[in-house]
């Protein structure tokens, strides 16, 4: 594993509750520096890394390379994984339009830099995490992408499944981030006066701001008292809350996949996500209150999860679908998936 960072392996234990095995890792910390996505910056990072990702297949160090965030930080390698294809574009493209001769210098190097990805991108083998990125990449990029679900530990979430879910809490598991949109999810406890809303995940430093506003909006809409913010919470915490649960939650907009979703649907909890992304088409495969709810406004989530908490054969006749469900998503499906591919691409390759 070739990292920016040193890993913090007991933030990875503390948050997965176990260590996933690595037998080396590569660290190039020389090259930790903003990531703007400034064409500079871009070309600086791209030709360090080309050259490490070279030199250790060329000495026959390396058989494949794997890149697993190509949206975030292209370098060369034989497989790019697709997780987020709206990050393909953002923040690379400016959209403010302007005459400023500078700004029209930008953009001209953002467009070269782009038509350059599109052309590498064709020749690779591009994996996408869900049915939505494959047409998000074919329509906006023309290329052919190939579907391979995320690993998601559900063995671990359906220890869970038969526990009482004896209280009306709703869950929501996130990156607190502004893409996330959790900003609904005041808006949706204000609907719903029986229920406690938990709100888990990471929080970086540059984005605790979200947390604060989350805060504001709270107290402004009076349900402070019903929403528990908690970053950076354990495995250990996380699961003693989600075996209380009914409800999982999830606010995002356009959302590639949602691991949390299907971690939830092992555990037992009735997921109510937005009508949109891989979510709706890959987990629910578009299909309403058969593997959960889908809502396009927060009034109708609101319903969608007074009308969970407020109904026990409900719950039951949905926990059963919902937990078969997930097992779709499994690490075991996941390995089989890669292993098949990664063995074609090395039987195809020269060296194979």
């Amino acid at each position: 594993m070739i990292t920016l960072e040193k890993t913090k392996w007991n933030h990875v234990e503390k948050l997965c509750g176990r260590i996933p095995k690595v037998d080396y890792e590569i660290v190039y910390p020389h090259l930790s520096l903003p990531m703007t996505y400034e064409p500079k910056h871009w070309k600086w990072i791209e030709r360090s890394l080309y050259r490490v990702f070279r030199s250790l297949k060329g000495e026959n160090y390396l058989d494949l390379v794997i890149n697993t965030h190509p949206e975030t930080l292209y370098v060369d390698a034989d497989i790019l994984y697709v997780h987020d294809p709206h990050m393909l574009l953002q923040g690379i493209m400016p959209t403010k339009a302007s005459k400023s001769p500078l700004v029209w210098i930008y953009q001209k190097s953002c467009r070269s830099i782009l038509n350059k990805l599109r052309e590498d991108f064709k020749v690779k083998t591009v994996l996408t995490n869900s049915s939505y990125g494959k047409a998000f990449l074919s329509e906006n990029w023309a290329i052919d992408a190939v579907v391979v679900f995320p690993p998601v530990d559900v063995d671990l979430y359906k220890t869970i499944l038969h526990a009482e879910h004896c209280e009306p809490w709703v869950v929501t598991i996130s990156r607190f981030s502004p893409s996330k949109n959790l900003e609904m999810i005041p808006e949706i406890a204000a609907g719903v006066p029986g229920a406690k809303f938990f709100v888990l995940g990471s929080a970086s430093q540059r984005d605790r701001h979200v947390l604060m506003e989350l805060k504001t909006k709270s107290r402004d809409l009076c349900v402070e008292d019903r929403i528990v913010l908690m970053p950076d919470a354990s495995l250990t915490e996380k699961l003693e809350i989600m075996q209380r649960a009914q409800v999982y939650l999830h606010t995002t907009l356009n959302e590639g996949f949602g691991i949390a979703i299907v971690e939830a649907m092992a555990a037992g909890l009735v997921p109510v996500v937005h009508k949109s992304g891989g979510p709706w088409i890959d987990i629910f495969e578009k299909k309403q209150e058969i593997y959960g709810y889908a809502f396009e406004t927060a009034e109708e989530a609101a319903q969608d999860v007074t009308n969970i908490l407020n109904s026990k054969a409900l719950r039951q006749n949905l926990t059963e679908a919902v937990a078969e469900r997930a097992q779709g998503f499994s690490v075991v499906r996941f390995r089989s998936r890669m292993a098949s591919i990664v063995s074609e691409l090395l039987s195809n390759s020269p060296q194979g």
